[in-house]
């Protein structure tokens, strides 16, 4: 017969703490007090994060009027000013990128240092 290699003691020790605190808590969980408490819990929360959004809107707008009140941009303005400027930002890369395959192109066709790409030009 094999011996059975025994157990570390920090597992003999989780294993007893399971067995004796497990099935109490496991029945524990199963009630409708548990499900009743659980569910105010979670609604409390939502009311709380709730709350906390409009209290930090609120306190946003107002500090934003101080701020025009005094000439100086709120968040929102640095946001919006952000935003745009990552927009143009975007455009310019798009429009550099086009003007360097028009570039390439006039390069290919023999047209290089030609202004308008030697279409017609100086042929007046």
């Amino acid at each position: 017969m094999m011996d059975v290699p025994e157990q570390p003691w920090w597992r003999q020790i989780y294993d007893w703490a399971e067995r004796t605190v497990g099935p109490p808590l496991e029945a524990g969980v199963k009630t409708d007090t548990f499900a009743d408490v659980l569910a105010a819990t979670m609604r409390l929360r939502a009311d709380l994060d709730r709350r906390r959004a409009e209290i930090a809107g609120q306190l946003n707008a107002a500090s934003a009027r101080w701020l025009h009140l005094v000439n100086l941009p709120a968040a929102d303005d640095v946001r919006r000013l952000r935003e745009e400027i990552l927009k143009l930002d975007r455009q310019l890369r798009d429009l550099t990128r086009r003007l360097d395959q028009v570039s390439w192109k006039g390069e290919a066709d023999g047209r290089a240092g030609q202004p308008g790409g030697g279409a017609g030009a100086g042929s007046r």
